[in-house]
């Protein structure tokens, strides 16, 4: 089996000796059915009826002759549309006995350091957003921060910023 590609590319030319009824996963992602031909060994395109191909999964199945040579352009997508794809495990959520189900449940502990570090900084101030709409048909969008800070950052250091 030859694999030829282009760099940067998902574009495929894959050659295969296939044998009759013989399923081949011909990647490891999911192919695209809008760019999938097969040709023969004159390069002529071989009938829709010599082969079947299941893009989700990949699979090709030849139907034709047997020991044929033949070529595949297709074109690789992303990712495998039937492999499972989730954040959590699904089986730790469900238990073997009936009805009892556990929450997944995400707990973060609280931070101990601060932001400007632990010299007794205080803090304080809003954020205000707001929406204006003209008789024109126009929009403006207006955003505010009042930030007041006082107290030391260092042993040395004091400030007083607002």
């Amino acid at each position: 089996m030859a694999l030829l590609g282009y760099a940067q590319d998902n574009r495929v030319l894959k050659e295969l000796v296939v044998r009759t009824d013989s399923v081949y996963v011909i990647d490891t992602v999911s192919v695209s059915p809008f760019d999938f031909v097969v040709l023969n060994g004159r390069n002529d395109t071989v009938d829709a009826g010599s082969f079947s191909m299941v893009f989700s999964s990949a699979k090709f199945t030849w139907k034709g002759r047997d020991r044929d040579t033949i070529l595949l352009k297709y074109r690789k997508l992303p990712f495998l549309f039937t492999k499972t794809y989730s954040h959590k495990d699904t089986v730790i959520r469900f238990s073997k006995e009936k009805n009892n189900v556990q929450p997944i449940r995400y707990t973060s502990e609280p931070s101990t350091t601060d932001l400007f570090g632990n010299y007794g900084l205080n803090k304080s101030g809003n954020i205000s957003r707001g929406v204006m709409f003209g008789s024109a048909q126009n929009l403006s969008l207006n955003s505010n921060l009042n930030l007041q800070l006082s107290g030391k950052i260092s042993n040395d250091i004091e400030i007083l910023a607002s």
